[in-house]
């Protein structure tokens, strides 16, 4: 049996891990691995004990592409997905071209953007803190890194996704929409 391999587009905040969660606690019968993009620069930033701020991420990939091309991080992505046992991996964070051709190169593949409005998105990476410097980012400053060149193909990736999740509501709201992607596209 072939293994389904979702790939997640989304803005930053827009609820790519807590559909994760959501999927898993959903399908308990089901064996689902989760990587991220940014698992690899995090690695990397860690090896040369640097902070794991938005900026350095943002520094890291864009470094890493213009050095090494643009497909560098999908490679790498790749190499660890081979490495997963789950009948399910969720891939966690698209946002270049050349991410969406590793998607679509399983052969059992689709592709889901979840988004919601920046305010909503900023009020959400703010109170969750993930990264150094998003618990005091301003609205602003969270707006600048929206165009930033790592986050501009987001968009232009999810209006080829296979299935949106718009994510602007209550939480029951988006249990609800992972279980009709889950119905549509996993069970």
């Amino acid at each position: 049996m072939k293994r389904l391999i979702i790939g997640l587009v989304g803005e930053k905040g827009s609820g790519k891990g807590t559909f994760t969660s959501i999927l898993k606690e959903t399908l308990p019968e089901k064996a689902i691995d989760q990587i991220t993009f940014s698992d690899v620069l995090t690695d990397s930033l860690n090896v040369w004990a640097l902070p794991p701020s938005r900026e350095n991420y943002i520094k890291m990939m864009v470094s890493m592409k213009n050095t090494f091309g643009g497909d560098v991080l999908a490679n790498a992505i790749k190499a660890r997905v081979e490495k997963l046992p789950g009948e399910i991996v969720v891939i966690d964070g698209m946002r270049w071209p050349a991410d969406e051709v590793l998607i679509r190169s399983f052969p059992k593949n689709v592709v889901l953007y979840i988004t919601a409005v920046p305010k909503i998105r900023y009020e959400r990476t703010k109170s969750r803190g993930q990264k150094a410097g998003e618990k005091d980012a301003t609205f602003e400053q969270f707006m600048e890194q929206e165009s930033a060149e790592t986050e501009v193909y987001i968009p232009k990736i999810g209006e080829k996704a296979d299935f949106t999740i718009n994510n602007d509501g209550p939480l029951d709201e988006f249990i609800e929409q992972v279980k009709t992607f889950s119905k549509k596209h996993v069970t």
